[in-house]
């Protein structure tokens, strides 16, 4: 694994520290009460990836069908040398090669065709199928990133954590500062990001069995990473069947195909019999579970990301097994009302220890 990708984590943290000190200077609301989720994090972090995504995925598209253009001259050119007396080139070289152009001219519809064979209609819905480059939009032409990211987003407002008329203590309102402001912002672009690394990955793969082609590189490993940049670039749909997998069909889980699902029950901790000692964090304890969603989707990535380490790199980037624990980790951090439910269940052998809360999840 590269030292970038190695690195990569460590800006979690940092990003993460600054959110918790002077991050939170930014996500004050203004004394009026008016423009609190203007000047926060969430809405810079909305603003940073709606800006920057189009252009990149643009750039990634031409360069993909700029390298398929020139490789279907070489592959004409390898044609050409296949049929001289002698040459070392071979038919079969100038095919694949031929091919692989014609897939990277397609790009990225050829990425939304292998989408739709692994993950159906339900998350690929032919958004990359014939995509349009413009950025502008009308409601019956939306932008691609519209197609991608879904409806239109804006982070929630943030409250003034040192206005002594409200009703929470400072803890409870930085905790929510976080979760409602930064957290569903940091999913999205998190989302974003991933699945432009997928089409690069995607294009990797390409250009790896390309030059696996002219026996210059082994194919070991070429169609894991193939695969795997295609279910990366829908991580939340895999999460969320994942998550079906894990705990079943029934349950709501947290991130759904669309991205954050802050409607789901798993994010509100409510109970016929909620111990008094908890009684007086819930908000807190809400907040934790929404915090937590990041964290869980982050660790469900690297997983993914890290099956695509290994399969290039070999145990250099780690192992298979090391990359499941990242991923079921990712799930149960993602879902971590249901986790605590079952294991409380488990253990108790029954689902009343923690006050009634677990019959709404499971």
């Amino acid at each position: 694994m590269s030292s970038g990708v190695r690195k990569f984590p460590r800006l979690v943290w940092i990003l993460l520290l600054f959110v918790a000190f002077p991050g939170s200077a930014l996500a004050v609301e203004d004394a009026d009460g008016g423009g609190g989720a203007l000047n926060s994090i969430g809405s810079l972090l909305a603003d940073f990836i709606a800006n920057i995504w189009h252009p990149a995925f643009v750039l990634i598209s031409i360069s993909a069908v700029v390298s398929g253009l020139i490789l279907l001259g070489v592959s004409l050119f390898k044609f050409y040398k296949a049929s001289e007396p002698g040459s070392n080139a071979t038919y079969g070289s100038s095919l694949a090669t031929m091919i692989i152009a014609g897939v990277l001219i397609a790009f990225p519809s050829a990425a939304g065709i292998g989408m739709e064979s692994l993950l159906g209609d339900s998350a690929g819905d032919g958004v990359l199928l014939g995509v349009s480059y413009s950025i502008d939009e009308t409601a019956s032409n939306p932008s691609v990133y519209s197609q991608i990211m879904g409806s239109s987003f804006a982070p929630s407002s943030v409250k003034n954590c040192f206005d002594l008329k409200n009703n929470t203590g400072p803890a409870e309102c930085m905790a929510g500062n976080i979760a409602n402001n930064i957290v569903p912002a940091a999913i999205r672009v998190l989302k974003a990001i991933v699945f432009l690394a997928g089409l690069v990955g995607a294009l990797s793969a390409l250009f790896g069995a390309r030059r696996a082609s002219d026996g210059r590189e082994r194919s070991n490993g070429l169609i894991t990473r193939g695969i795997t940049s295609l279910l990366i670039m829908y991580s939340p749909f895999l999460l969320e069947v994942s998550t079906s997998t894990l705990f079943g069909s029934s349950i709501d889980s947290t991130i759904i195909s669309s991205g954050f699902n802050n409607n789901s029950s798993l994010l509100s901790y409510t109970g016929n019999n909620v111990p008094d000692v908890l009684k007086s964090y819930v908000q807190i304890i809400e907040h934790a579970f929404v915090i937590l969603v990041f964290f869980g989707y982050w660790s469900f990535i690297r997983g993914w990301f890290m099956v695509k380490g290994v399969s290039e790199s070999g145990r250099q980037a780690g192992s298979y097994g090391m990359a499941a624990v990242y991923i079921v980790a990712g799930v149960l951090l993602a879902n971590s009302q249901a986790s605590t439910c079952v294991v409380a269940t488990t253990v108790s052998g029954s689902s009343d220890l923690l006050g009634g809360a677990c019959h709404a999840v499971l």
